[in-house]
């Protein structure tokens, strides 16, 4: 199995990779650039996005008809994700600057959370394992959680003074 170690795209407008493994790491770049560069990659099966920033919101509005894995940690300017993919099964968030997640995923099994209680919409339901590591400071959030916690979640909860 060959692996590409480096790809090095500059001023293009579009670009066609058959990759099914898709990961960015330490990565500045903004919304457009990180809706292209997924959107000209049709075959992406798992795709992560590790301590990258530049971008506020991640909107796949494509069809990401393959995608059974996704993880985005540690994006400190992501406030917002917005996910329609029939076929994800497994979902990782750490995100602590997030505000709003939402998520057409009706196969998702796997759904894990760590961060600061979010506005959370979801029609995940073939969902079967869920880890929420909630982190808050203020009673509105603890409300929310728990709010969350009763939809059956399962919630770990950690309350910092």
């Amino acid at each position: 199995m060959e692996m590409i170690s480096i790809i090095l795209i500059s001023g293009c407008v579009s670009v066609k990779f058959s990759l099914r493994t898709f990961c960015l790491v330490s990565v500045y770049a903004d919304e457009h650039v990180i809706r292209n560069l997924v959107a000209g990659c049709p075959l992406i099966e798992y795709l992560t996005i590790r301590s990258s920033d530049g971008f506020k919101s991640l909107e796949f509005n494509l069809n990401l008809l393959l995608l059974q894995y996704l993880s985005i940690t540690s994006c400190c300017q992501l406030r917002s994700i917005n996910i329609p993919s029939p076929s994800l099964k497994k979902l990782v968030i750490n995100g602590y600057s997030l505000v709003e997640v939402k998520l057409e995923t009706p196969n998702l099994s796997i759904f894990k959370f760590r961060g600061d209680a979010i506005s959370f919409i979801s029609n995940a339901l073939a969902l079967s394992e869920t880890d929420l590591y909630v982190d808050s400071n203020s009673d509105h959030h603890l409300w929310q959680s728990l709010w969350m916690a009763s939809s059956g979640f399962h919630l770990i909860w950690r309350l910092y003074s």
